[in-house]
């Protein structure tokens, strides 16, 4: 079965240091809160980890499972993450790259870009809805990183 290519990148600001960012993002229990859909996540490797996730796409709800190895690590600059995952809808294999820009003190750019493969149902979908998808966990994904930073520095 072919597979279908799909590239997607953004920038972001959010008003928190990119050290906090930094640390919430190589922390897979924080990271496990923040991306869409997961149910669980565990270790499996000194920076590999396995998990579960739903993923909504119009009225089925597949059970997604795969693997989230990091890569390309910088302290305080970047974390690159090569996820795979298998489903009965599909697979797809992603990397993701983010890069973190101190813009202040209290500021952080936070360029990301994923690009991707992915076959079955996901593929059929097509690319743009593969893209709508995507942009639309990475939104949720940025605003509960905003979030999730936010609470910890007030607990």
């Amino acid at each position: 079965m072919s597979k279908t290519p799909f590239e997607f990148f953004g920038t972001e600001t959010i008003p928190v240091a990119a050290h906090p960012v930094w640390l919430t993002l190589q922390n897979p229990k924080l990271l496990s809160n923040l991306i869409p859909g997961i149910e669980r996540i565990e270790q499996t490797g000194p920076t590999s980890y396995a998990f579960e996730a739903r993923l909504k796409l119009g009225i089925i709800k597949p059970i997604l499972s795969g693997t989230v190895s990091y890569t390309d690590v910088l302290p305080d600059h970047q974390v690159g993450m090569k996820v795979e995952q298998f489903s009965k809808v599909g697979s797809s294999t992603l990397d993701v790259l983010i890069r973190l820009e101190s813009c202040s003190p209290d500021e952080t750019e936070v360029n990301y870009r994923v690009s991707g493969l992915a076959d079955g149902l996901l593929a059929k979908a097509g690319v743009k809805a593969l893209e709508k998808l995507s942009e639309t966990a990475i939104r949720k994904f940025i605003d509960s990183l905003d979030d999730l930073i936010r609470q910890q520095q007030t607990a």
